[in-house]
Protein backbone atom coordinates (compact mmCIF):
# COMPACT_ATOMS: atom_id res chain seq x y z
CA UNK A 1 0.00 0.00 0.00
CA UNK A 2 1.68 3.29 -0.99
CA UNK A 3 1.44 6.79 1.72
CA UNK A 4 -1.50 7.86 -0.72
CA UNK A 5 -3.57 5.20 -0.38
CA UNK A 6 -3.38 5.05 3.10
CA UNK A 7 -3.93 8.59 3.32
CA UNK A 8 -7.27 7.88 1.07
CA UNK A 9 -8.11 4.78 3.64
CA UNK A 10 -7.48 6.96 6.53
CA UNK A 11 -9.72 9.79 5.10
CA UNK A 12 -12.70 7.21 4.33
CA UNK A 13 -12.52 4.94 7.60
CA UNK A 14 -12.26 8.57 9.53
CA UNK A 15 -15.77 9.38 7.44
CA UNK A 16 -17.05 6.25 8.36
CA UNK A 17 -16.43 6.35 12.10
CA UNK A 18 -17.78 9.95 11.73
CA UNK A 19 -20.79 8.32 9.96
CA UNK A 20 -21.64 6.12 12.71
CA UNK A 21 -21.14 8.90 15.21
CA UNK A 22 -23.47 11.02 14.04
CA UNK A 23 -26.32 7.91 13.21
CA UNK A 24 -25.39 6.53 17.23
CA UNK A 25 -26.10 10.39 18.54
CA UNK A 26 -29.07 11.09 16.30
CA UNK A 27 -31.18 7.80 17.88
CA UNK A 28 -30.04 8.70 21.40
CA UNK A 29 -30.97 12.08 21.24
CA UNK A 30 -34.49 11.36 22.61
CA UNK A 31 -33.33 9.53 25.71
CA UNK A 32 -29.94 12.06 26.31
CA UNK A 33 -32.76 15.11 26.37
CA UNK A 34 -34.65 12.84 28.93
CA UNK A 35 -31.54 12.37 30.71
CA UNK A 36 -30.38 16.06 30.43
CA UNK A 37 -33.94 16.91 31.68
CA UNK A 38 -33.93 14.86 35.16
CA UNK A 39 -30.64 16.41 35.78
CA UNK A 40 -31.80 19.91 35.69
CA UNK A 41 -34.79 19.30 38.06
CA UNK A 42 -33.61 17.73 40.19
CA UNK A 43 -30.56 20.56 40.35
CA UNK A 44 -33.24 22.99 40.58
CA UNK A 45 -35.35 20.74 42.96
CA UNK A 46 -31.84 20.83 45.17
CA UNK A 47 -31.70 24.56 44.56
CA UNK A 48 -35.13 24.80 46.15
CA UNK A 49 -34.61 22.82 48.99
CA UNK A 50 -31.42 24.55 50.08
CA UNK A 51 -32.50 28.22 49.56
CA UNK A 52 -34.02 28.73 52.96
CA UNK A 53 -30.81 28.16 54.38
CA UNK A 54 -29.37 31.20 51.61
CA UNK A 55 -27.54 33.69 52.98
CA UNK A 56 -29.02 36.51 51.16
CA UNK A 57 -32.83 35.98 51.25
CA UNK A 58 -33.10 37.20 47.28
CA UNK A 59 -32.31 33.95 46.19
CA UNK A 60 -35.46 32.34 47.28
CA UNK A 61 -37.33 34.06 45.12
CA UNK A 62 -35.40 32.71 41.70
CA UNK A 63 -37.41 29.27 41.79
CA UNK A 64 -40.80 30.96 43.15
CA UNK A 65 -43.16 28.50 43.43
CA UNK A 66 -46.28 28.25 41.55
CA UNK A 67 -49.48 28.53 44.18
CA UNK A 68 -52.34 28.98 41.11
Amino acid sequence: MTKSEFENETWRMKGLLLGALIRRLEEDKAGASRMVAAELSSAVNFLKANAVEAPDTSFNNVFPEDDD
